[in-house]
């Protein structure tokens, strides 16, 4: 009966009468009509997609002001030991089992739902999340002891302040694992105005606090990450708090063990992910320091680290349009991964186009023409890599969404092997630019990977041939552009303007964000 209200919401003037009907007789048919009417609604992914992307620009802008404070305060040694202890962290985070992800499908599967259908869930994922945080917090400590006190990398000056900074570090594992469960409750309800404030305020707040802290009692690592630890428990705190209001009345005795069993068979998938994307996108640059030295690393992660973050576009999108995947029947959710997809390869390509035909320019302004010699070669490459990828965020957060991370793990599983021999053969012919091209090859049978097994709608291929064209065509330009600056800002800006009418003629839901006219989105 769902199912047919559903339907008649989105189909034709008859069926919308016969919903009419439907929701008069039911409660749970008009929290049904409500659910897709809400899911068809496009002003609001405009407006989730615009704090999304505020929400991960922000932190950078904070970043580039306060960084090069932070590192005349404290020293390049010291900031260097600090990002071993993030690191640490950073890899140790795959033991929340991807439970946050997991939660937050769960719970935009149940976006209109009350909360004796929805605390279970919120709960089951909390109480988890805090188990495997402890765990994960005793495993930082002792590796911890371990890597950093007996690795050549830290310097014995440092290994006192790494002692009295280790349980504060270890305690931020825990902190974030639960903060993660808040942000995935928020986000369930499309929450991204406050989910986002929080984000902001803790990325803004783990820079200056710690920033202020070194400016009064000194650059000890112990002072560096306890302001860090007392910033993330002051916006855990704020966002746990929130959700407990928003998730009213709670009872903290709520708990299902189904609901437990089934976060932890899809967050292990996602954990699979977890383990193997650093692989991925690291495997290179070890490479390329085993055979053409540390220099060439240099040369080649400078660039990289460019295209990549100009990804955070193409995250705040699949951010905004995951939860609303999840809620939306299969049907209607691979239409909205298609417009999605399609509209997102124009939009990432208005940025990706400008960098690739004047990335030479820039790399020259910026290091110096000895350093741009070397990355200005593989540049072009690199981001036309980073557009695939980008756009490829989609597919990938529609199978999540449909509860199939298995799907996602597999595909990086099966591309572990081939990736690794792909670069060392293409970096030992043609050095840097083959371990570029090995990379762009990887991300490229990524993506057509994930739109054949989520089964996407097959009109997307000619549907992406324009955008892709246009790319293609600006990185065989940069061969014959040379160092002329001139001609570079003219093809981008030639370029840019056909990618532009493209777009407009071709993709009608990027014709109607520009225009803000008609609809983005359609339920139909």
């Amino acid at each position: 009966m769902q199912s047919r209200c559903a339907i008649s919401c989105l189909f034709g003037a008859v069926e919308r009468n016969q919903a009419s009907k439907c929701n008069a007789r039911n409660k749970e048919h008009r929290i049904c009509i409500m659910s897709v009417e809400r899911a068809s609604r496009p002003k609001g992914l405009v407006r989730n997609y615009l704090l999304n992307a505020a929400g991960a620009g922000l932190p950078v802008v904070v970043t580039l002001f306060v960084l090069p404070i932070y590192i005349s305060k404290i020293g390049a040694d010291r900031y260097g030991m600090l990002s071993l202890i993030w690191v640490l962290v950073g890899y140790v985070g795959f033991l929340d089992f991807g439970l946050s992800r997991a939660s937050a499908n769960a719970l935009s599967r149940l976006a209109s739902a009350g909360p004796d259908e929805r605390v279970p869930v919120l709960l089951s994922s909390f109480y988890l999340n805090l188990a495997l945080g402890v765990a994960g917090a005793v495993i930082i400590y002792v590796a911890g002891h371990v890597v950093l006190l007996h690795s050549e990398l830290v310097g014995a000056q440092f290994k006192s302040e790494i002692i009295e900074a280790l349980p504060w570090v270890a305690l931020m594992l825990p902190l974030n694992m639960l903060a993660g469960v808040g942000t995935g409750a928020l986000e369930s309800r499309e929450r991204f105005l406050e989910s986002n404030i929080f984000s902001t305020v803790n990325g803004v707040l783990g820079q200056v606090l710690p920033l202020c802290g070194a400016l009064i009692f000194g650059p000890a690592l112990s002072v560096l990450v306890l302001a860090t630890f007392l910033s993330r428990t002051f916006t855990a705190f704020c966002v746990l708090s929130y959700v407990h209001y928003t998730e009213r009345p709670i009872s903290f005795r709520t708990y299902g063990k189904s609901h437990a069993k089934a976060l932890l068979g899809y967050g292990a998938w996602v954990s699979v992910t977890s383990v193997i994307s650093p692989l991925l996108d690291t495997a290179d640059q070890l490479i390329i320091g085993k055979l053409l030295g540390p220099s060439a690393v240099a040369h080649y992660s400078v660039p990289m680290n460019m295209a990549t973050r100009s990804q955070i576009l193409a995250f705040a999108l699949a951010k905004t349009v995951f939860p609303r995947l999840s809620n939306l029947a299969d049907v209607d959710a691979k239409a909205l991964a298609s417009r999605a997809t399609v509209t997102l390869s124009y939009g990432f390509a208005l940025v990706c186009v400008p960098a690739i035909l004047l990335s030479r320019p820039f790399l020259s302004l910026w290091l110096g023409e000895e350093f741009a010699r070397f990355s200005a070669p593989i540049a072009p490459f690199l981001i036309f890599g980073a557009w695939i990828n980008g756009v490829a965020f989609i597919p990938f957060t529609f199978l999540q969404s449909r509860g199939r991370p298995d799907l996602t793990a597999k595909v990086h599983i099966y591309e572990i092997v081939p990736f690794l021999v792909s670069v060392w053969l293409f970096s030992e012919w043609l050095g840097l630019v083959g371990a570029a091209l090995a990379w762009t090859l990887r991300v490229t049978i990524d993506f057509l990977a994930l739109l054949a097994v989520g089964k996407i709608d097959r009109s997307i291929w000619c549907k992406l041939t324009p955008s892709t064209s246009i790319m293609v065509a600006s990185c065989l330009t940069t061969m014959f552009v040379g160092d002329s600056n001139t001609s570079a800002v003219l093809f981008a800006l030639l370029f840019g303007a056909v990618l532009a009418g493209s777009a407009l003629a071709w993709d009608k839901q990027f014709r109607a964000l520009l225009l803000a006219r008609v609809p983005v989105v359609r339920s139909g």
